[in-house]
């Protein structure tokens, strides 16, 4: 799989799993760890997260880091309800 492809599935993804959450880009940037902007750029895909946020991402979203990068949501009509957000710890 090339670079663009895995690029192409983490920001769609994203943005599918936003939408299926019914959350903001300020909200899912809040959850996520990062602004507003940070969404909407990924969204968009002018950029794509950094190695280590895609893992604390997938960790947040209780998806292994194999189907944020490797599956499309969008084609596969992803069960958002095995996603189950984990709780921040504010400690």
């Amino acid at each position: 799989m090339s670079d663009r492809e895995i690029k192409n599935y983490i920001t769609s993804n994203l943005k599918y799993i936003r939408k299926k959450l019914k959350l903001s880009q300020n909200k899912f940037g809040k959850l996520l760890n990062v602004n507003q902007t940070t969404i909407a750029r990924w969204e968009d895909e002018n950029r794509k997260p950094s190695i280590d946020k895609s893992i604390e991402i997938s960790a947040i979203l209780n998806i292994s880091l194999d189907e944020l990068t490797g599956i499309d949501f969008n084609k596969t009509n992803y069960e958002i309800k095995t996603i189950m957000v984990k709780e921040k710890d504010n400690n």
